[in-house]
C-alpha cells in the first residue's frame, strides 16, 4: 500500500508539472466539500448492493432485501432487460447531450495503471480496502474524473462496479462526461453497477437529477429488475416534483398495475408530488374507487385531503364510507373531517343514503366536526328516527357534541 501511495504522488507531481487544467481549484471535488456530514468516505458492501435501506410504507426500514451480502445478486436477464437497457442508453445520450467524449480526453497511460486496480478495490467487499482504495483515489481530487468516465463507458466489470461506487457523494456538479457515464449504468446488464449508479444517483442535486429521470423511468418500469430498486427509483424521480412532469403516463401506468404493490404505493405518492393538482385529484378518486388493494385505497382516502380542489372529492370519500375495509372508511372519514365545514352540506346530503353503513359512518362524522356541523343539526334531528337503532344513538351522541350542553 506504501508503494502505491508513492506512485499515486508521482503520479500528481506529473500531472502537475503538465499544467493539467482538471486539477485547477475551480474543478476539485473534495470529500469534505460534496459530504461534510460523512468524513472519510467508506461505502460498505451493503450500502453499495442491498436494498435494505428502502423503508416500507410505514417509513420502517425493509423491503425486499433486508442486509443482503455484498455479492452480486444474479443478473437479471432476458429481453425485457435488455430493452430496458438499450433505453436507459439513449435516454441518458439525449438527455445529457453534449457531453465531451472520454476517448478525446488524454488519459495518461501511467494513471491509468494506478487508477484500474484502485477502482478494482473499490468493488471488494471488505470495507478496509475499500476505504483504502477511496482515500488514494480522493488524493487525486478532479484530475480522477476522465479516468472514472472511461472506465464506466468500457473498463471491465470491476472497474465499472468501483467506479460506481467510488461516485456515490463525489459527482462534480460540471463533469458532464462523468454524469452521463453514471447515467448510461443504469442500464447495465449487471444488477450490481445498475444498483450502485442508482445509489450515486440518488445523491444527485435535483438541478442534476432532472437530467436522469428518463433512464429512472426505464428503470422503474423494467419487470425484471429487483422490487426495492424499482421502488427506489420512482422515489427519485418524485423528489424532482413538476420537473418530472414528462414521466407521469408511466407513473400512472405503474400506479395501475395490481401485481407489485409495493410499487404501486409509490408510484402513487410520486403522482401526488408530480401531478397537477387536478390530475392527482381524478387519478386518487379512480384509485379510491375502483382499487384492489386496501392498502392503496386508503392510502388515496389519506391524499384526497390534500388534493380535494373540487366537491368531487368530498363525493368520493363519502362514497367510501361504504367500503368493506374498515381501514378504508376510517380514512375517508379522517379526511373529511379535515376538511371541515365545505363537506357538511354534502354530508347532510348524505343521511338520506339508502346503504346503512354509509348513514352510520355519516353521523358519526358530522359529530366528529362538532361546532362545524351546526348547520346540520336539523337533519340530525331526524335520524333520531331512523329504522337502524345504531344510527339513533349515534345521531343522538352527534346532537350532544354539535349543540353543547
Amino acid at each position: 500500500m506504501k508503494r502505491r501511495s508513492l506512485t499515486v504522488a508521482a503520479m500528481l507531481l506529473v500531472l502537475t508539472a503538465a499544467g493539467c487544467a482538471r486539477q485547477d481549484e475551480r474543478t476539485r471535488v473534495d470529500v469534505a466539500d460534496e459530504a461534510p456530514d460523512r468524513g472519510p468516505v467508506v461505502v460498505t458492501g451493503a450500502e453499495a448492493v442491498a436494498p435494505s435501506d428502502v423503508p416500507d410504507e410505514s417509513g420502517r426500514p425493509g423491503g425486499a432485501g433486508a442486509a443482503g451480502p455484498a455479492v452480486p445478486p444474479p443478473v437479471v436477464g432476458g429481453a425485457d432487460a435488455r430493452d430496458a437497457s438499450s433505453t436507459v442508453e439513449a435516454a441518458a445520450g439525449e438527455e445529457v447531450g453534449a457531453a465531451p467524449d472520454p476517448a478525446a480526453v488524454p488519459l495518461d497511460p501511467a494513471v491509468t495503471a494506478t487508477v484500474q486496480p484502485l477502482l478494482v478495490q473499490m468493488a471488494s467487499d471488505a470495507s478496509i480496502e475499500r476505504q483504502a482504495a477511496a482515500e488514494e483515489l480522493d488524493a487525486l481530487h478532479a484530475a480522477v474524473m476522465p479516468y472514472l468516465t472511461a472506465a464506466l463507458r468500457g473498463g471491465t466489470e470491476a472497474e465499472k462496479r468501483g467506479a460506481a461506487v467510488f461516485l456515490i457523494g463525489r459527482v462534480p456538479l460540471d463533469d458532464d462526461a462523468v454524469l452521463a457515464a453514471l447515467i448510461g449504468a443504469l442500464g447495465a446488464d449487471d444488477a450490481v453497477l445498475r444498483h450502485n449508479a442508482l445509489q450515486a444517483v440518488e445523491k444527485l442535486p435535483e438541478e442534476r437529477l432532472v437530467r436522469s429521470f428518463p433512464a429512472l423511468t426505464a428503470l422503474a418500469k423494467n419487470a425484471g429488475e429487483e422490487t426495492a430498486y424499482r421502488v427506489r427509483a420512482v422515489r427519485a424521480m418524485a423528489k424532482l416534483g413538476a420537473a418530472a412532469v414528462a414521466a407521469m403516463p408511466d407513473l400512472f401506468e405503474l400506479a395501475r398495475d395490481d401485481g407489485v404493490p409495493e410499487l404501486q404505493r409509490s408510484a402513487c405518492d410520486a403522482i401526488a408530488k408530480v401531478a397537477p393538482p387536478h390530475e392527482s385529484e381524478a387519478f386518487f378518486l379512480e384509485v379510491l374507487r375502483t382499487g384492489t388493494d386496501k392498502d392503496l385505497r386508503r392510502l388515496a382516502a389519506h391524499r384526497l385531503v390534500q388534493e380535494a380542489m373540487s366537491p368531487e372529492s368530498v363525493t368520493g370519500l363519502i362514497a367510501a364510507f361504504g367500503d368493506a375495509e374498515a381501514d378504508v372508511r376510517n380514512a375517508a372519514r379522517d379526511s373529511i373531517v379535515a376538511i371541515g365545514r365545505p363537506a357538511v352540506p354534502q354530508l347532510i346530503q348524505a343521511l338520506e343514503e339508502p346503504q346503512v353503513q354509509i348513514r352510520r359512518q355519516v353521523v358519526f362524522t358530522l359529530g366528529k366536526l362538532g361546532a362545524l356541523a351546526a348547520d346540520a343539526a336539523p337533519a340530525l334531528q331526524t335520524r333520531l328516527q331512523d329504522a337502524d337503532p345504531q344510527v339513533r344513538a349515534l345521531a343522538a351522541a352527534s346532537l350532544r357534541i354539535i349543540q353543547g350542553p
